[in-house]
């Protein structure tokens, strides 16, 4: 990548999410009850994890510049690590 590339290149977005264990009908109930949003995270080096995330923060990213079809960093709050 050039150096002119670099400085017009923004930032990944990064989107808090908690790792979930249980799954089914019941479990995504009590999460919505809870005000947060099921969902699934993958991707080439990921293996497919369950995750609840804030409503808000979801809107947030969708409704930024980035767009609806963009790339994220994930924060799960039970590993350390964020993964993109």
């Amino acid at each position: 990548m050039t150096a002119a590339a670099q400085s017009t290149h923004k930032p990944l977005p990064t989107l808090a999410a908690d790792a979930r264990t249980a799954t089914g009908k019941g479990e995504v109930r009590r999460i919505r009850a809870a005000g947060k949003v099921p969902a699934v995270a993958y991707g080439k080096t990921l293996k497919s994890t369950p995750i609840a995330v804030s409503p808000k923060e979801v809107l947030g990213v969708l409704t930024s510049e980035h767009g609806r079809n963009s790339v994220l960093r994930l924060g799960l709050a039970a590993r350390p690590t964020f993964w993109s």
